[in-house]
């Protein structure tokens, strides 16, 4: 190659890098990479846009604690045989609708007294509903509209506890001039002063509680306790 092409092919070589320099912009530096969290475009189709802080749309049931909330009588029925199926440990099949009807509770307790738990007085709509199982033993659910429940017991009394028999998961106690062996289940609410207690283990002979219970017709079977509140040691 002659001397004299090699300009002409430098120049030629020059004019062509401007060209593509031109053509992008006028400058080679690659901007840096986006953060995803700072991506303020729309979600790709099939994709849901994320709802945190969204109000619920009207009509809607928002969840409050991991709960639904209670729209009407047929929600709280479903609610309540759901619940209950699940602290009595056994199929929700087994059980029937005896009432549901909307209440208004006189405090935020449900008007379950339990010694030593502090319940806000303030008026709380919300919903009974009684159901009956296998055994045509009755059971009452009560619950607040905003989603909370309580197995309230059909019947109430204090005494003293007599036996405990963990393996069979029963309690004998004698209270209101009478022994009374009661059936611990799943969905037996141990208390403490009003706080949650540790539950069969945490009881004793001589140990003074408050039980509600459901008592079950004809003797079949000891009555279920919905409720044992510690109350203290025997005097």
């Amino acid at each position: 190659m002659s001397r004299r092409r090699l300009p002409a092919l430098a120049a030629l070589a020059l004019a062509a890098l401007a060209l593509a320099a031109g053509a992008c912009g006028g400058t080679a530096v690659k901007p840096p990479p986006r953060s995803p969290l700072a991506d303020t475009a729309s979600p790709a189709a099939g994709t849901p846009a994320p709802t945190a802080g969204v109000a619920p749309s009207p009509g809607a049931s928002p969840t409050l604690g991991g709960r639904p909330a209670v729209a009407d009588v047929e929600g709280a029925t479903a609610l309540a045989i759901d619940a209950l199926a699940e602290w009595l440990g056994i199929p929700a099949t087994q059980l029937s609708r005896i009432v549901a009807e909307p209440v208004t509770w006189a405090n935020a307790c449900m008007e379950i007294d339990v010694p030593g738990r502090v319940c806000a007085q303030v008026l709380t709509p919300g919903y009974r509903v009684r159901l009956r199982d296998a055994f045509d033993g009755a059971h009452e659910v009560r619950m607040a509209a905003a989603g909370a429940m309580q197995w309230a017991g059909e019947a109430a009394a204090d005494g003293v506890v007599r036996a405990v028999d963990a393996t069979a998961r029963r309690v004998l106690f004698d209270g209101s001039g009478a022994s009374r062996e009661l059936r611990i289940v799943p969905g037996t609410r141990w208390e403490l002063g009003g706080a949650s207690m540790g539950g069969l283990a945490a009881l004793a002979v001589g140990d003074r509680v408050r039980v509600r219970y459901d008592p079950m017709p004809g003797g079949q079977q000891p009555p279920v306790a919905a409720l044992v509140a510690k109350l203290g040691p025997a005097p």
